[in-house]
């Protein structure tokens, strides 16, 4: 009697099951509610709204891979609106939040699951935190604040659900999945030259420009999923899947050349370098060739050794010469208006240096330093190093600063010991896209339309594939270790 009326202690794995049944049933519940209570069009939104948070209540993994896609489209899909306009993107992260701290709280375990990055993510929030002291547009702060929040909040969430080689796999794909359907629509836009006539003003081309609203954006989240589909396009473990990459791979970079950015084909190049001297042992020695030469070139200019005008020609082809705010032409305005821009941020750092002129303020701030005649702002300074200076001081930079330096330091070294096909694949591809993301800012802002959200999770796959490696690798050992054992018994 005592046995069968005795409470049995219930495993993480039930306790987990009942919270995900209670949520899903109120999701239901309130789904039937609305069907009844909204217009068909609002009701048809909400009911997709509940498909997919019932599908990453269930299945987290495929919640990431549902933000993947999310963010190139999310800002297109605005659900809120206001000072602080809610996207698609931001329900999704929300809601893998939500399950991701119930699943710790379940399981009884730290949620930090991988703390080499944490301090350095801490230490930057901790400086865009600070700096809102001296914002005066508060709601520009707040939307930073939380836009970085995300972020951090995403890499943690990633890590802690892809658990698996089959994890890693359906993330990247979906992560692919969502650059080609952009890389589609820039082809379109490319094509039927549909978009503003300043995409196409004095140019040959139209400039394709996705749902980013801008060129050089839409081109900065191409290079965020090139690196990976490229590496993938040889590293997938099958034949049909290497041979998705390679078109993927090749879709996307003819949209990238369609986008006409320079920065992003620079930062492109640069990453294609990183890659190819993981890739192909043949290609080291010749890239550090080129290195040297390109090191004798500019010491050579420098002295008056190489004529100046070829590498002057070779500047202003990348945008970074020929600029003069006292001779503008439809050549180099482009170019000027960056400089402007540049020249804005040295100055509010320069008036700011500790803090700056608090996160998200760079436009409020602009009237007060914009170089004369350069009265428009375009938001912000078209190089997040001098932005990020600009609005949170040399706190903020050097936090930055040490952020993704320390990013790239990581997934290196686990590129480096990585021995799993997959594991490798998705850490050599994280990298090479923090290397263009990196490199790109250097000419542009492009943490906007949700894309700090996607480097979240991108950073996230060298820690997470670092994780799924060293399970891969004790599972080989303990089945050597039985093979071992059962045939010395023999």
């Amino acid at each position: 009697m005592n046995v069968i009326f005795s409470v049995q202690p219930r495993s993480p794995a039930d306790i987990r099951f009942w919270w995900i049944r209670i949520l899903l049933g109120t999701s239901a519940l309130v789904g039937i509610a609305l069907v009844y209570l909204l217009p068909a069009s609002y009701a048809v939104a909400a009911a997709a709204g509940l498909i997919s948070t019932a599908l990453i209540l269930r299945y987290p993994v495929a919640g990431l891979c549902l933000l993947g896609v999310a963010v190139p489209w999310g800002s297109s899909i605005p659900v809120g609106s206001g000072s602080l306009p809610v996207t698609p993107t931001d329900v999704i992260a929300g809601e893998l939040g939500v399950v991701w701290l119930v699943d710790a709280i379940v399981q009884r375990r730290n949620p930090i699951r991988d703390s080499v990055l944490l301090p350095v993510i801490v230490f930057y929030l901790a400086a865009v935190g600070l700096s809102v002291t001296q914002a005066t547009d508060l709601a520009a702060s707040g939307r930073e604040v939380i836009k970085w929040l995300e972020f951090a909040e995403v890499f943690l969430v990633t890590v802690w659900f892809l658990r698996s080689k089959l994890h890693l796999r359906l993330l990247a794909a979906a992560l692919v999945l969502g650059g080609v359907s952009q890389a589609l629509l820039g082809f379109f836009q490319f094509i039927q030259q549909a978009g503003p006539e300043a995409f196409g003003f004095h140019r040959t081309f139209f400039r394709s420009y996705g749902s980013f609203d801008q060129p050089n954006p839409y081109a900065g989240y191409l290079n965020m999923v090139i690196p990976i589909a490229a590496v993938l396009a040889l590293k997938a473990e099958h034949r049909w899947e290497r041979a998705l990459y390679w078109g993927s791979t090749a879709v996307m970079v003819f949209a990238l050349f369609a986008s006409q950015s320079r920065g992003a084909l620079l930062a492109a190049l640069t990453a294609a370098v990183v890659l190819a001297a993981f890739l192909f042992r043949v290609a080291r020695p010749l890239l550090g060739l080129a290195f040297l030469a390109l090191i004798a070139i500019l010491l050579g200019a420098a002295f008056g050794i190489i004529p100046s005008g070829s590498i002057t020609r070779v500047m202003t082809s990348v945008g970074l010469g020929d600029v003069s705010f006292g001779n503008v032409t439809d050549a180099n305005f482009s170019a000027v208006e960056r400089a402007a821009h540049w020249l804005a941020g040295v100055r509010m750092f320069a008036a700011h240096p500790f803090l700056g002129v608090g996160i998200g303020n760079y436009s409020v701030a602009y009237p007060a330093f914009h170089p004369r005649g350069w009265y428009a702002s375009l938001q912000h300074a078209h190089n997040y190093y001098i932005n990020i200076a600009a609005e949170a001081g040399i706190v903020g930079l050097t936090s930055y600063t040490l952020m993704v330096g320390t990013a790239l330091w990581y997934s290196y070294a686990i590129v480096r010991r990585a021995r799993d096909g997959v594991c490798f694949a998705v850490a050599l591809g994280s990298l090479g896209a923090l290397v263009a993301t990196d490199f790109h800012n250097i000419f542009d802002v492009l943490y906007v339309h949700g894309m700090a959200t996607l480097l979240g999770a991108i950073l996230a796959l060298a820690p997470a594939g670092r994780h799924v490696d060293g399970l891969t690798r004790r599972v080989w050992r303990m089945g050597n270790e039985q093979r071992t054992q059962s045939g010395s018994n023999r």
